[in-house]
């Protein structure tokens, strides 16, 4: 059964996290000061809405938008630093992806995954820079981004829809330099 946008909403307001339904404009109604909308506002209008990620991490591949990005398993090996991990397994702990039809008619990645943790309890969020561009460009990564506090992750209906915990544990991303604190 394919869930509508609706849906969707009220399953992620459910876990506890705030839901951003879309304007009329196109654009996310306003959330800069913490404000939350109910999951119903979502309607069969919209093509999308946002999730405020708060203590999550989005850990963005726009592999689809930036030449010599790299791939799914490159991103997560360095994240984890496990030089073992498969891109079978980096595509399956992807909460999202974009599929679009491949040259055989059947559903393929364009490129585009998005990976989501919850912050270790010890990391005070308040010292986190809230969106980091092209943040793994020092590993000779482009095109990876990595969003938490008040940025929105965005559920599309062009997406494969977003997991419903919203974010695993892991100290993973303190181990290795990728939760970047502010100097």
């Amino acid at each position: 059964m394919t869930k509508t946008l609706t849906q969707i909403a009220a399953n992620v307001e459910a876990n506890g996290h705030a839901v951003i339904p879309m304007g009329d404009n196109g654009n996310p109604r306003p959330y800069g000061d913490g404000q939350n909308y109910a999951a119903f506002l979502v309607n069969g209008d919209h093509d999308r809405f946002g999730v405020r990620l708060g203590r999550t991490v989005l850990v963005d591949l726009d592999g689809n938008k930036v030449e010599g990005a790299p791939t799914p398993a490159e991103v997560l090996r360095l994240i984890h630093c496990d030089d073992t991990i498969t891109e079978e397994e980096a595509i399956s702990e992807a909460a999202q992806w974009r599929e679009v039809t491949g040259e055989d008619g059947t559903p393929v990645s364009d490129g585009s995954f998005h990976w989501v943790y919850r912050l270790p309890d010890d990391v005070k969020d308040a010292t986190l820079k809230q969106c980091l561009s092209n943040a793994l460009d020092a590993h000779q990564m482009p095109g990876v981004d990595i969003k938490t506090g008040n940025q929105l992750i965005y559920v599309k209906n062009s997406y494969v829809p977003i997991t419903c915990c919203m974010g695993r544990p892991s100290a993973s991303c303190k181990q290795c330099g990728i939760v970047t604190s502010r100097p």
